[in-house]
């Protein structure tokens, strides 16, 4: 997370304003692509224009990789980092994999139109509050084209994930 402050989720918001996932994995992707060793990590954006959360903001969200990730254990992440051009309104939003940034996105690209769950944490003066976590073995989400629940692999009743440690902080200057 970002170094002086942590924006974006609290307890009564959730991911109302931005969700960061940092790994997920579609079966339904997975599928129809040639390349079966990837991950996706995604941005949904509330957009103030359209008033609609927006989903798969970036334009990278999957990361081709060259090794199967389920046979070690890997550092997945999302840094969080005041914009230098604009710090108390806009963003930029890094994933890393095993320390290696992935993909960035930029609110400051976008205008105004992504960056309330900055705006709104500095005038409610939460800029320095708690982001909400969730590890979650979900299958499903109301999104269309996601592939889920009524396509889904049957083989995917039992999915394990080991997890070593989380572990969220705001980096010193």
């Amino acid at each position: 997370m970002a170094y002086g402050w942590r924006y974006g989720f609290d307890i009564i918001r959730g991911a109302s304003k931005a969700e960061l996932d940092i790994l997920e994995i579609f079966y339904k992707h997975y599928q129809t692509t040639p390349n079966k060793l990837q991950i996706n990590q995604t941005l949904h954006m509330f957009n103030s224009e359209t008033q609609k959360t927006h989903i798969n903001q970036n334009k990278n969200p999957f990361t081709i990789l060259n090794f199967n990730p389920s046979e070690d254990y890997h550092v997945y992440g999302v840094q969080v980092d005041p914009d230098p051009n604009d710090p108390k309104r806009h963003a930029i939003i890094s994933f890393l994999l095993d320390r290696e940034i992935t993909d960035t996105w930029k609110t400051i690209d976008y205008g105004d139109r992504y960056n309330s769950f900055i705006t709104e944490a500095f005038e409610e003066g939460i800029e320095n509050t708690t982001w909400d976590v969730a590890i979650t073995g979900q299958i499903g989400g109301s999104n269309a084209g996601v592939g889920y629940p009524e396509d889904h692999n049957p083989d995917l009743q039992n999915v394990t994930m080991d997890i070593d440690w989380l572990r969220v902080f705001v980096r010193q200057k």
